[in-house]
C-alpha cells in the first residue's frame, strides 16, 4: 500500500530524461532518445553537437521487482 502511494507521488517529481531506478526504461532508451534528439538538431543548417558520455557503470545495475 505504501509502495502503490510512493509510485503515484515520485514520477511527478521525476525528470522525463531520468532512465536509471525507473520501470520499462533502459540504457538503450536512453542512448536511442539522445541520439534523436542530437540528429534532429543536426538537421537545421549550420548547427553542431557536443555530446559527453559518462559513464555510470552501476546506474541500472539494479533488479525492479
Amino acid at each position: 500500500m505504501v509502495m502503490a502511494h510512493i509510485n503515484t507521488i515520485i514520477p511527478e517529481s521525476l525528470d522525463p530524461l531520468q532512465f536509471a531506478y525507473r520501470p520499462n526504461r533502459s540504457t538503450v532508451d536512453a542512448i536511442s532518445i539522445e541520439l534523436h534528439t542530437a540528429l534532429s538538431h543536426l538537421d537545421k543548417r549550420n548547427t553542431y553537437v557536443r555530446m559527453l558520455f559518462i559513464d555510470y557503470s552501476s546506474a541500472f545495475n539494479t533488479i525492479v521487482p
